[in-house]
């Protein structure tokens, strides 16, 4: 019995990287205080920004935010292990860590554990019985104690990426005298010295103020670690910064983009000087990726009733076999053959009517060109940089120190430079051992930071991205110029400008307002068949389609100017013998 091979497989192809790194297993557990702060009714935006606030609780945000990662990881991720944890209740599952409720164990989730958390949520009695507060809250030390065993105790292996995200909004817990601060510093250098890392949220509201200097600070300082988030030994900045309950939409959208960990697609060193002079080591990270619709598998049920998946198996039978001599074809078929080993099957290529078989070794040293690496063979200025070059995603590099000591300076001074005399760097680069050699040119961006409610966000971080751009064999001709076009008169042109300047967003594109609705409305199907709900049938909600409304009030009497001046253009440059839907066409 074997594997299926085929061309496929010997074409290996970069973008498989891509694919491995989502392999990688996360374990991921919420940790949620239950205050009477954190209950406190506030209000907060609704799903639909065009509906009234609505009124509710910074433990509600941060359930539903839970929930909603829960929901997607559950789909996209089925392997990762997640929990949620709430600390300061009433209830306690364990005596050793009291006040300690697990409300979902630290494991793969199943339908019954998100179940539990959706009735949660929508029971306003189940939810006042759950989420009652303690009369004293307990040290933050029995918390993190009580998250340290759950990691302990996860079952499975291969969880390569482990966190832990904190909500709460009291900066000053009761317990937090030196003593309780010496417990927490130990318990939270236990966790990191497991590889696992804490990532705080912390929520403020107009009626009270969040400052983490009063106790997280000192409890959550960064520390370096080489287990977690592939940081090389450089400690790891925390976001302090609080985030508004009545920014919930932000706080959800927030948490979202930190559930999923760096992941590092490859490591390799970057040739600077040639001849190995000047070598640094990077890593390249997937900034943006494409979200689709999950493959549908096979499935079946076995004896128990489950529905498990069906798994292939082929058997190899040959059937024909290759013969080649200097007085015959070829080649030449012998059916009904078959072979002893698969050590007789060879791999060739078609060549000339043929085949050029090759062996192993022979196919090694064809695809072996060149050592892996980056090597950068000049510099041009931007202005040369077409937009056209870049074929496929880029790769965003950052520093690391695991093989060449110094990278990091030296990284940030080529930077630098690039930044400062307005260059790009050419390189050739293989990230694989099996990868085609490519051109790739290196772009350095600064960092950006914006101002957000009050705010200030990172939007960009400062590096280098790797643009792969194709060879000459790679490039075809543009199509030839259109003939017998209409063309646009210069009153008409203003016209149009101004109709485009009345349409401009105020904020920009914020591209995390605009989900991908093909991807939302599979998931959402998935999930009400396996939480048993009903689908609601409806249209999915589409925010990428234009607001008509809008548009009318701003610029509704520049387009009707618009429109006019387009139809004069098009009865003046009519020619004869043609009808008017021609005319229209051509436009």
């Amino acid at each position: 019995m074997s594997e299926g091979t085929g061309n496929q497989a010997d074409d290996f192809d970069v973008d498989l990287l891509e694919e491995d790194y989502k392999n990688q297993k996360d374990a991921l557990l919420f940790c949620i205080e239950v205050s009477p702060p954190m209950l406190e009714i506030v209000e907060a935006p609704s799903a639909d920004l065009n509906d009234k606030p609505i009124q509710t609780c910074a433990l509600r945000i941060g359930l539903r935010a839970a929930y909603s990662v829960l929901q997607q990881r559950i789909i996209a991720t089925p392997s990762d292990a997640l929990g949620i944890l709430l600390f300061g209740t009433q209830e306690t599952t364990d005596q050793t860590y009291e006040n300690c409720l697990i409300l979902v164990g630290l494991d793969v989730p199943n339908v019954r554990g998100i179940r539990r958390i959706r009735d949660l949520l929508e029971d306003d009695n189940e939810f006042e019985k759950v989420c009652k507060p303690c009369e004293t809250m307990p040290p933050i030390s029995t918390m993190l104690f009580c998250a340290n065993q759950q990691f302990v105790s996860l079952k499975g292996t291969g969880y390569r990426f482990r966190r832990l995200f904190l909500l709460t909004n009291t900066d000053l817990p009761p317990a937090n005298s030196p003593k309780d601060r010496i417990v927490a510093r130990t318990r939270a250098n236990d966790l990191f010295e497991l590889g696992i890392q804490i990532e705080p949220f912390f929520l403020c509201s107009p009626a009270r103020s969040f400052d983490a200097t009063k106790f997280y600070e000192d409890i959550l300082y960064p520390r370096p670690t080489t287990t977690a988030l592939d940081s090389d030994s450089i400690p790891l900045r925390i976001n302090m910064q609080p985030i508004s309950t009545t920014e919930s939409l932000i706080f959800e959208s927030n948490m979202k983009a930190r559930q999923v960990p760096r992941h590092a697609i490859f490591s390799i060193p970057m040739e600077i000087v040639s001849n190995g002079k000047l070598v640094i080591g990077v890593k390249a990270y997937v900034l943006y990726k494409h979200l689709s619709p999950l493959k549908t598998v096979y499935v079946y049920i076995d004896e128990t009733g489950k529905s498990k998946i069906a798994r292939s198996k082929a058997e190899e039978i040959v059937k024909s076999e290759v013969v080649s001599s200097e007085h015959e074809n070829l080649n030449r078929p012998v059916f009904g053959n078959s072979l002893d080993s698969r050590s007789q099957i060879t791999r060739g290529f078609a060549f000339g009517g043929g085949v050029l078989p090759f062996t192993d070794d022979e196919l090694l040293k064809l695809r072996n060109i060149g050592d892996l690496g980056i090597r950068i063979i000049g510099f041009k200025p931007l202005t040369r940089l077409p937009l056209w070059t870049t074929s496929r995603p880029s790769y965003f590099l950052y520093p690391t120190e695991e093989e060449y000591v110094g990278s990091i300076r030296t990284f940030a001074a080529l930077h630098q430079v690039l930044l400062q005399d307005q260059k790009y760097a050419v390189a050739w680069c293989k990230l694989t051992q099996r990868a085609h050699p490519m051109l790739c040119n290196i772009v350095a961006v600064d960092e950006q930071i914006e101002l957000q409610a009050g705010r200030e966000e990172q939007t960009q971080a400062p590096g280098l991205f790797l643009l792969r751009v194709p060879f000459s064999d790679d490039i075809r001709d543009p199509p030839g110029i259109i003939q017998n076009y209409l063309s646009a008169s210069t009153p008409t042109v203003e016209k149009a400008s101004l109709a485009i300047s009345t349409l401009k967003m105020n904020l920009g594109f914020q591209h995390i307002r605009y989900p991908n609705p093909v991807v939302q409305w599979h998931y959402k199907v998935l999930q009400s068949k396996a939480l048993e709900e009903e689908l609601d049938i409806s249209k999915p909600k589409d925010n990428s389609l234009p607001k008509y409304n809008s548009i009318a009030s701003h610029s509704l009497e520049e387009v009707s100017h618009w429109k006019k001046r387009i139809l004069k253009d098009l009865h003046k440059q009519r020619r004869p013998g043609r009808s008017r839907n021609q005319s229209n066409l051509d436009i």
